[in-house]
């Protein structure tokens, strides 16, 4: 037996033209704070991601994947 509240909703009673306009003014509202945000400069550490060639995949992990690419010319990992 289901209790309001359990998750579920009868796809019948989605109000898909309301949920259209909540997210359309959740991304207006997102892009003009991006648009609105200032350029901060790069820390030291920071690369610039055009410059970056993602190639192979060298070693997988449980917390990630280590690629190989090229950077500004140099090999990285």
């Amino acid at each position: 037996m289901m209790k309001e509240g359990d998750g579920f909703v009868r796809a019948d009673q989605i109000d898909l033209k309301e949920l259209d306009a909540q997210l359309e003014r959740h991304l207006s509202r997102a892009w003009t704070m991006e648009k609105n945000a200032e350029k901060k400069p790069k820390q030291e550490w920071e690369i610039d991601p055009d410059k970056l060639i993602i190639k192979t995949v060298i070693a997988r992990g449980t917390f990630g994947t280590v690629h190989r690419g090229i950077y500004d010319g140099q090999d990285v990992a």
